[in-house]
């Protein structure tokens, strides 16, 4: 599946007909015609797929979970504001100064059944937040991880590029962070957000093993999968509201499907 962006930067999202039909609860017919109501018109079909725009001031409909929400809301099936109960947990995340990335907020969305189009659309999701509202992750970037492969209390603080290294997500082979930024495609890609720093973020875990190298890349121990139950997101970045606005959209949008949040607390 890939993600577009038009000509005048409205998102184009693909979500599968079926599972967005089985979302809704509606039938094929009423939800072609609802789509274009909530702002989301088909713009392409392919199959049991369709390319959906959707107006960039809605980054909440960049999955097919938000679409969902929003048709309901619309059609009167699910009134009033969306209730998302958060439960305590002993998770904790330590922050230092990082003056790269100034800004974290992190949760924990607990018992979850990674289904293979939840996959699909949480990649999506993440990957329209970064393009848009993100600016290409340099205001906002997202960490998901597999809870169950790290181990908390974690801490975020700022780094020499030399100083540390693990094997980033797509490798086999340990990398410094200079290295990544060098030869890993996501590093040579997203590397200009972090150009005039002499430190770099890093998010580690109770034994200093890193969870992640935002906004850049992920370590390889935490992949998500099939299998995976309990879910780690940390979002970083230069403005404290986006940041905030963003891991709110990804775990009400997981918890509209499956699991429940799990709060954690930052330091």
């Amino acid at each position: 599946m890939a993600a577009q962006v038009c000509g005048d930067e409205m998102p184009v999202i693909e979500v599968e007909k079926n599972y967005l039909i089985k979302l809704c609860g509606i039938p094929e017919d009423e939800l072609r015609e609802v789509l274009t109501l909530v702002n989301a018109p088909i713009d392409e079909e392919e199959g049991d797929m369709w390319k959906l725009e959707i107006t960039p001031d809605r980054p909440d409909m960049f999955s097919a979970e938000g679409i969902a929400r929003s048709i309901k809301g619309f059609l009167g099936m699910e009134t009033g504001m969306p209730s998302y109960p958060a439960e305590e947990t002993e998770i904790e995340v330590k922050a230092s100064e990082v003056k790269a990335r100034p800004y974290i907020a992190c949760a924990a969305v607990l018992n979850v059944e990674i289904t293979p189009w939840l996959f699909i659309s949480l990649i999506q999701l993440q990957e329209k937040i970064h393009e848009t509202i993100g600016r290409r992750r340099k205001k906002v970037a997202i960490g998901v991880h597999d809870l169950d492969k790290i181990s908390p209390p974690f801490e975020y603080r700022e780094v020499k590029p030399d100083e540390i290294a693990f094997v980033p997500l797509d490798k086999s082979e340990v990398m410094s962070l200079d290295e990544i930024l060098e030869k890993h495609e996501k590093g040579r890609e997203y590397g200009y957000t972090l150009q005039g720093y002499e430190k770099y973020p890093v998010i580690l875990d109770k034994y200093g093993e890193v969870v992640s190298f935002p906004p850049i890349i992920n370590a390889e121990r935490t992949r998500v999968t099939d299998r995976t139950k309990n879910l780690f997101i940390e979002v970083t970045g230069t403005d404290e509201r986006a940041v905030n606005h963003v891991l709110n959209i990804l775990v009400s949008n997981l918890c509209e499907v499956t699991g429940k949040i799990g709060k954690v607390k930052v330091n």
